[in-house]
């Protein structure tokens, strides 16, 4: 809850303090515009490019507020924007269309205060595999197969290849060829093994196969440097 109102308090400063900026420092305010686009443009690119987004931000708490990021953003050029206003209701017009985004930002990221319950808790068999509770529940199957417990690993998105999760013996979460459906891939003694939540066991892929069903980018999960523990497959 304190994230949140903290994230929408944030919002409402960035949407009056560029109000406040453009109304004093007009020329300040142009060039700050020229630069929120660019961000606004940025930060549409990251959403398709986690791999990028994670290079630049390598934060596991940016998790919890990158989905609002576009929304403050919005609110500071909708403050630039209404001060450029010369009719005194078109300001307040803009300025409440600002806070109605803000809001709606607000609305999208309500799970920081109320968590959200979907299908039935599950954990993985023996054979790490666990199917999804229901049809839109791929994901965090996919990320619950893999159990490493308190072991020392580190966790990354990169845009691995199907090469490279062979060759470095990677364990990864990613999407299919469609890109609409998660999966987890491990590999084991040189083979890849594959945990599709739709289906009720581990799937053995070739090389071949993981090419045409795997697309980066993923979440990677490698060993930390120096440790000697694995992931579980």
């Amino acid at each position: 809850m304190l994230l949140l109102v903290t994230l929408a308090g944030l919002g409402v400063a960035l949407l009056l303090g560029a109000f406040a900026l453009a109304l004093r420092r007009p020329r300040i305010a142009a060039g700050s515009a020229i630069g929120l686009v660019a961000l606004l443009c940025g930060r549409a690119v990251l959403a398709a490019r986690a791999d990028w987004e994670w290079a630049l931000f390598p934060w596991p708490g940016y998790a919890f507020v990158h989905g609002f990021v576009l929304y403050g953003l919005a609110a500071a050029f909708f403050g630039l924007a209404a001060a450029t206003l010369p009719v005194r209701w078109n300001r307040a017009v803009v300025l409440a269309a600002g806070l109605g985004v803000l809001a709606h930002g607000v609305h999208r990221n309500a799970w920081m205060a109320w968590p959200e319950v979907h299908g039935d808790a599950r954990v993985a068999g023996p054979d790490h595999h666990v199917r999804q509770s229901s049809y839109y529940t791929c994901g965090p199957a996919a990320c619950v197969v893999q159990v490493i417990g308190d072991r020392p690993f580190d966790v990354s998105i990169e845009a691995v290849s199907a090469e490279q999760i062979v060759a470095e013996q990677l364990v990864v979460v990613g999407s299919n060829s469609g890109r609409g459906h998660a999966l987890c891939i491990a590999t084991s003694g040189g083979r890849l093994v594959v945990h599709d939540p739709l289906r009720p066991v581990a799937q053995r892929y070739s090389l071949q196969l993981l090419r045409d069903e795997f697309r980066p980018p993923a979440i990677v999960i490698r060993a930390r440097a120096g440790a000697d523990a694995t992931p579980s497959r």
